[in-house]
């Protein structure tokens, strides 16, 4: 009995291996016999093909299913690798746009910073907006800045001079972030990596040279803020008195020459200001006409320019990157100072659209409160709140109230009269009709009223207040 359950046992667990390795084993010597006694094969071929057939059949299908597995496979590696394509492409992309929009970044460097002095020399009570605008799209950090500020530079000696803080600075490991700064024979540079030693290093330096015919020893000393902010507060206040202001690049020797005339007629803060006061009704043409001279070159319409399209709200916060760069890229196109009024009024243009739609926003606000608040007045309408409460167009004020709330400003009255008529009735139970067309603004013309109630409901008052009595009276068990 043990002996039969082991050969069971050995049944159930022979694998097909093992047993297709038997019966090949099996045919192959039936074949050799067969052939050795020269019986015929076809009877054998038969009990051959009986055996080996279902197995054939068995192993194609493994392999078909096989098949069918390794191709999910390769359709999946294959999806894999196509969204790693697309990934790496969009990443190609992202990095193609962002070294695309640093190039253009650098390219308008000059501008942007002859942009922020003029600025927040222009609006110094608004230094911190002014500074927040410009500061992301010139890579200032929060901190880790000083200044420099070496006096009785002659402009005679300006060039030898600038070539040696070129060589200074690299002998010293600073590294200058922003243009030299030059005012009446004073020379000022903004560094990074603060630290004593480089400080030192940087005074010995300059205050050992020394060119023919100058008469002085250059003197330095240095400005520090607790933030990039307070550090070009400082060099703001430094420099405002003065008329004349360079700024050069000492490494490759350009210069942008602009005066600080506070009385100019380009000044940006009167021009905005200007503007603001009435976006909607002012004459962009004749107001930039009277700015963008043929004789204003076109540095200072750039700046102008930037000053006009750089955050006009004075929120502080500089405009998304791409499209701000897309200006940059429009603007640094541009070579005549006409081309760049051209643009300044599209910015306007665009900043009026926005300014208006704000304002019917607002306007649309405002009159739907004062209906809500006056609907018994008989003479309200479009025409004298318009005229009469917000001092605007009347078609101007139609147009923005279809686009604001979909349909006409009566039909909305109308409504809100409806309602508050359905009110009434439901509070107060009131059958006098004329009392409530009084109420919600049909003065003494309950017929009209009627109408109207009708159109909006369905019933007449009467007819409504006669539904509202009946379900009032039924009882709770009926």
């Amino acid at each position: 009995m043990k002996n039969l359950k082991k050969k069971f046992q050995f049944r159930i667990h022979l694998k097909s291996k093992h047993l297709l390795v038997i019966m090949t084993f099996f045919c192959g010597s039936a074949v050799v016999s067969t052939l050795a006694s020269g019986v015929t094969s076809e009877p054998l071929a038969e009990a051959a093909g009986m055996i080996v057939v279902p197995f054939e059949k068995s192993i194609d299908g493994i392999g078909s299913w096989i098949g069918e597995i390794s191709q999910t496979f390769q359709d999946k590696q294959e999806l894999i690798n196509c969204l790693d394509t697309i990934r790496e492409e969009k990443k190609q992309k992202e990095v193609q746009q962002k070294a695309e929009q640093a190039l253009l970044l650098k390219d308008m460097q000059s501008p942007l910073e002859q942009g922020l002095l003029m600025e927040a020399l222009d609006q110094p009570d608004n230094f911190p907006q002014v500074f927040k605008k410009y500061q992301g799209l010139l890579s200032f950090p929060e901190k880790g800045l000083y200044a420099c500020i070496c006096s009785f530079v002659e402009e005679t000696y300006l060039k030898s001079f600038l070539k040696d803080i070129v060589r200074i600075l690299l002998s010293c490991g600073a590294e200058s972030v922003f243009p030299v700064i030059y005012v009446k024979n004073s020379a000022l540079f903004v560094l990074s990596s603060p630290t004593l030693a480089h400080q030192e290093k940087i005074r010995q330096s300059l205050e050992e040279l020394h060119y023919p015919q100058q008469c002085v020893t250059f003197e330095t000393s240095f400005l520090h803020g607790d933030t990039s902010e307070d550090l070009f507060a400082q060099i703001i206040s430094k420099i405002s008195r003065y008329e004349r202001i360079l700024l050069i690049r000492p490494e490759t020797g350009e210069t942008r020459d602009f005066h600080n005339n506070m009385a100019a007629p380009w000044r940006i803060s009167k021009l905005r200001e200007a503007f603001t006061a009435s976006p909607a009704e002012t004459d962009i043409p004749s107001l930039l006409d009277s700015v963008f001279t043929p004789s204003m070159t076109p540095d200072v319409a750039k700046n102008i320019a930037l000053g006009l399209f750089l955050n006009p709200d004075n929120s502080g916060q500089e405009p998304p990157l791409d499209i701000a760069c897309d200006f940059f890229r429009r603007l640094y196109s541009c070579t005549q100072t006409s081309e760049i009024r051209k643009l300044a009024e599209i910015v306007l243009l665009q900043e009026k659209d926005e300014a208006a739609s704000s304002k019917g926003g607002a306007n649309i606000s405002l009159l739907k409160s004062y209906v809500e608040a006056h609907l018994d007045c008989e003479t309200l309408s479009l025409k004298w709140l318009a005229e009469n409460y917000l001092f605007v167009s009347v078609v101007y004020l139609s147009k923005q109230f279809v686009k604001e709330e979909g349909i006409r400003f009566s039909d909305y009255l109308n409504k809100k009269r409806m309602e508050q008529a359905i009110r009434l009735m439901v509070y107060y139970h009131n059958d006098n009709i004329k009392t409530i067309a009084r109420s919600v603004g049909f003065g003494n013309n309950p017929q009209y009223f009627s109408q109207v109630f009708k159109k909006y409901t369905g019933y007449t008052p009467t007819e409504y207040i006669g539904c509202l009595c009946a379900l009032l009276m039924q009882s709770p068990s009926s």
